[in-house]
């Protein structure tokens, strides 16, 4: 995830086999309004997904979904 050049976060998750259920939270990296970019990068599928994400006080959470075959979505969630 990074901002204006600058990284604000890079970890690496490993995900449960395939059709297992993954759920894994970050929480408290973003105290400013503002835009974003979040990279999800899937060596194993050979794949990359980055979105745009703007951060204001009615949305401030983004969900990354990935699916058994590695295809990826990144979208704003206010329900968080």
């Amino acid at each position: 995830m990074t901002t204006g050049g600058e990284s604000l976060l890079e970890t690496e998750i490993e995900l449960a086999a395939v059709g297992g259920e993954n759920v894994e939270r970050i929480s408290d990296l973003i105290a400013d309004e503002g835009r974003y970019t979040i990279t999800v990068t899937l060596p194993e599928h050979d794949r990359e997904a980055s979105s745009e994400w703007n951060v204001t006080d009615e949305s401030s959470n983004a969900v990354v979904y990935i699916t058994d075959d590695g295809e990826v979505e990144i979208r704003p969630n206010q329900s968080m």
